[in-house]
């Protein structure tokens, strides 16, 4: 089912297949409305070619490109935060003067102590809610295992999140999970960046292109929220943002179960970047 909306694409700017201009135009072909290209940015889960470094330039470049397509698609800029100690970098004044020049950032892992493919000590939504103090820009959390991480406080968060507007996002991966990315077409796409022959490529594999994505026993971590948690979005008005964390971009958009949460607990006006009178499906 398409929903029109996907706020969570990666492109070659990190470690999805295509370009920019490919993801625009795939997404006007399938008539979706707003996307939004969220890549990595510095991180220590992958070398350098996989994420951005450069803020500027990449919001420079997407800005520039996006303007070629605005009566056609609404396209918004992101970045996607590791936010775990393992792996995460420390974000400094510098860059969250960047950051405020972007339309949004997701944020991975908080308050995540590990994934099934490893460790990874997530830093505290506490700590990101100082940080959301000085950020400009919406602000949510990525593919979280929510009801997991805060089973036993839940009704406490989603109160913070909705007084310092930190939204949630529901992730539906794309359909291929289990052949998601290659590491022979990562290595394609740094091979692309650097003009550079794929045995001249490094890249540092990661367990987690094998396994079925942002999900537990089975089922994506949204599937295992309580009522109450549905019932506590509503109450406390927090954001919904909604994503495929599309790499190869042949699905973008495509949900099966998403819309039936949308429809069934009234969540059509809290979804970022939504508008009045937008036909969602």
């Amino acid at each position: 089912m398409e929903y029109m909306y996907d706020f969570h694409i990666h492109s070659q700017y990190s470690d999805g297949e295509d370009s920019i201009q490919e993801i625009i135009r795939k997404s006007i072909k399938n008539s979706i409305k707003k996307i939004g290209i969220s890549d990595h940015w510095k991180t220590r889960r992958y070398t350098s070619d996989f994420y951005v470094n450069n803020v500027e330039k990449y919001f420079n470049d997407i800005d520039k490109i996006r303007m070629n397509y605005k009566n056609d698609i609404k396209v918004y800029i992101g970045l996607e935060i590791d936010y775990t100690d393992r792996y995460g970098e420390n974000i400094t004044q510098k860059n969250i003067n960047e950051f405020n020049k972007l339309d949004y950032l997701l944020f991975e892992y908080v308050d995540t102590k590990y994934e099934t493919w490893g460790l990874l000590n997530g830093k505290s939504i506490d700590t990101l809610i100082e940080l959301r103090k000085k950020l400009k820009c919406k602000v949510g959390l990525a593919h979280n295992n929510f009801y997991h991480n805060y089973k036993n406080n839940y009704e406490e968060i989603l109160k913070l999140m909705g007084d310092y507007d930190i939204f949630l996002e529901l992730c539906e991966p794309e359909t291929v999970v289990l052949n998601k990315i290659t590491n022979n077409s990562l290595k394609r796409i740094a091979a692309l960046k650097k003009g550079a022959s794929l045995n001249e490529i490094k890249y540092r594999n990661n367990k987690e292109n094998n396994i079925k994505k942002h999900s537990m026993n089975g089922k994506y971590y949204f599937e295992n929220f309580p009522n109450d948690i549905w019932r506590l979005i509503k109450l406390y008005n927090i954001s919904i943002s909604l994503g495929t964390d599309n790499h190869k971009n042949e699905n973008i958009g495509s949900y099966n179960l998403i819309p039936q949460y949308i429809q069934k607990y009234d969540l059509y006006d809290q979804i970022i970047f939504g508008e009045k009178g937008d036909d969602l499906l």
